[in-house]
């Protein structure tokens, strides 16, 4: 190759070849290239085969030059061992635990490669769905170190072959998952092989067949014999086997009660299981003062009448470590009843799910709830944000395979709160489930009766427990849900949420918002709106529905009484809006709002 392009640095080179080559490419033109034509006719001249490997010697020669090979190999071992532990645990057939960090800590030059395949760090993780040769490279590579190994719970499983290294030879090994298939059950001695030092035990099936359960072609699962084989144990996370009873596993208390801090149970919905009493429940919960986390999903609690707490009855539970909560059950009273026996931090992640409508007719389990509601030690308390709406889908059930298309029949009546929210966390919230982004602080799902109705907020949840809200968003859909008592109005809301500063509704709750508004009495428009001071309204054009005419709106929000300061509506109402309001109040654009991030300072 010619001196003056040979005399440039790796960089430019590789630029200049890529131009030349994309030119002659194209347009066959040479005459726009900064170089001399005769560098590049010899370069184009020159067989394709020669080009690429001019190329391939090129970027070598940029790898080896890069800064990266200044850094000492035990400081890459430093990095490489950060950036795996970012990596999930999760062991699936399409998801396999470290594949994505093996290709790219092995594929990026020889340099990175060599360095990784030193660090036995980033084999931690192993699973037999790799295949038998994938799992004994993985297991060599650790230097027979695992920190999680996922293997087969039938007689397939790599370790329960002759010749196979014990687990309790992987002295490193902490994490341990079994898998249950399709056409094999769990063998026994799968748990028979005795490892010490696991800290979490997760016993997975995917689409268990409950018919073969009662014709014994699943062996079922001695739970009992997890305190003696894993006497370290601090997490214990079992799925969809509908044999194992939560009463078993609430039954490991001996040993278990100074070290598990994380429980998880759950059970695709409509699988075949007997009843737990809800008793055993907050017996377990009563003598688990470690525990942090607790997960029960998919499996049913029979409630008796010693179980629904009165007024007199102050035999709470006490949970000090509890900082997550996700109670979804089939009965609704169950659910509140066990939620109004807990005491837990502030601070704690509650989320509490029925999969049976809201009741008619208040019980005495909702009498306890409510009065849990309004105590000092509420839940809702210290709660600056809240989302009331429908839901026509529950994207959690989209993880339980067995569930059939027909679940979703009734739609769901949400509550959502969360501790450091923002308007702009529910504006950007519109045309999506809550359940979408993060997990709210406190969350409360039923139900609906019927299909087209929703049930009053204030029928599940008294209103004096939003006192400390300011910001509220009310969704509804196609104007079907009736949001408020339609007797009482919007009126006790806003006479106990003081610091409301920030509301939104659409649909029906538009219209009646607006109607109470206009029905008050003269001097007492007050209460109509209480302290808002920026009100989003969308669906604003169907108030013609409602017999409330654009002059008396405007009349009644620039009302004297009102602290309102600024209005959003939506993109057709915008224009109209800027003409009637724009020279008292500011008028913004909802889509526009909608951009706003989520301000967590606040």
């Amino acid at each position: 190759m010619n001196k003056d392009l040979a005399g440039l640095g790796p960089r430019a080179r590789l630029k200049d070849i890529a131009r030349a080559i994309k030119l002659h490419a194209e347009s066959r033109s040479l005459y726009d290239v900064n170089l001399p034509r005769s560098d590049l006719y010899v370069l184009l001249a020159s067989d394709i085969d020669c080009i690429e490997h001019e190329v391939a010697r090129l970027r070598a020669q940029l790898n080896a030059s890069s800064p990266s090979h200044m850094i000492p190999p035990d400081i890459w071992m430093n990095i490489f061992h950060h950036l795996a532990a970012l990596m999930p645990h999760s062991y699936g057939y399409q998801d396999c635990g470290g594949l994505g960090w093996i290709r790219a800590a092995t594929h990026v030059c020889r340099y990175w490669r060599s360095v990784a395949m030193q660090d036995k760090s980033l084999w931690r993780h192993a699973t037999e769905a790799l295949g038998p040769e994938w799992l004994a490279l993985m297991l060599s590579r650790s230097g027979y170190k695992p920190e999680a190994l996922g293997l087969w719970g039938a007689k397939e499983s790599m370790f329960l072959r002759p010749g196979a290294p014990p687990l309790c030879e992987l002295t490193r090994l902490r994490r341990l998952c079994i898998f249950i298939g399709d056409a094999y059950g769990l063998d026994p001695r799968v748990l028979s092989l005795e490892a010490r030092d696991i800290h979490t035990l997760k016993i997975h099936a995917r689409t268990v067949d409950v018919f073969g359960i009662s014709e014994g072609k699943i062996a079922p699962i001695d739970v009992t014999s997890v305190e003696t084989l894993f006497p370290k144990l601090q997490a214990l996370l079992i799925h969809n086997l509908p044999y194992v009873v939560p009463s078993q596993v609430f039954g490991l208390r001996s040993t278990l009660s100074q070290s598990l801090d994380t429980l998880s149970l759950t059970l695709n919905r409509w699988t075949i299981h007997s009843q737990t009493d809800v008793c055993v429940l907050t017996e377990f919960l009563r003598s688990q003062a470690t525990l942090r986390s607790l997960t029960i999903r998919g499996y049913s609690f029979a409630l008796s009448q010693d179980d629904i707490a009165t007024e007199t009855d102050d035999k709470k539970v006490h949970c000090p470590n509890l900082k997550s909560l996700l109670l979804e059950i089939e009965e609704d009273e169950s659910a509140l009843a066990i939620l109004a026996r807990l005491s837990f931090p502030h601070d704690a992640k509650v989320a509490i799910r029925t999969t049976s409508p809201v009741r008619e007719e208040p019980s005495k389990a909702f009498e306890s709830f409510q009065r849990r509601m309004l105590g000092s030690d509420s839940p809702m308390s210290n709660m600056r944000a809240a989302i009331w709406c429908r839901l026509d889908s529950r994207p959690w059930f989209k993880a339980q395979i067995r569930a059939p298309r027909h679940a979703h029949e009734r739609p769901a009546v949400g509550l959502f709160m969360y501790r450091r929210g923002s308007a702009a966390r529910l504006l950007t919230s519109f045309g999506k489930s809550p359940c979408d982004g993060d997990r709210a602080d406190f969350e409360l799902v039923f139900e609906c009766r019927q299909i087209d109705g929703v049930p009053e907020l204030n029928s599940i949840v008294p209103f004096a427990s939003f006192r400390d809200v300011r910001f509220m968003s009310i969704l509804s859909t196609d104007g079907k849900p009736s949001v408020v008592d339609y007797k009482r109005g919007w009126k006790p809301l806003f006479e106990v949420a003081q610091y409301l500063e920030w509301l939104r509704v659409d649909g029906s709750a538009v219209g009646r918002l607006l109607l109470d508004a206009c029905c008050e009495k003269p001097g007492s428009c007050r209460s109509a709106l209480g302290s808002v001071k920026e009100l989003v309204m969308l669906d604003i054009s169907s108030l013609a529905r409602w017999w409330i005419p654009m002059c008396s709106l405007k009349d009644l929000l620039l009302h004297d009484d009102f602290s309102l300061e600024a209005i959003t509506v939506e993109e057709d109402m915008f224009e109209r809006a800027t003409k009637i309001f724009g020279d008292s109040l500011d008028v913004h654009r909802e889509a526009d709002m909608r951009q706003l991030y989520f301000d967590s300072k606040l």
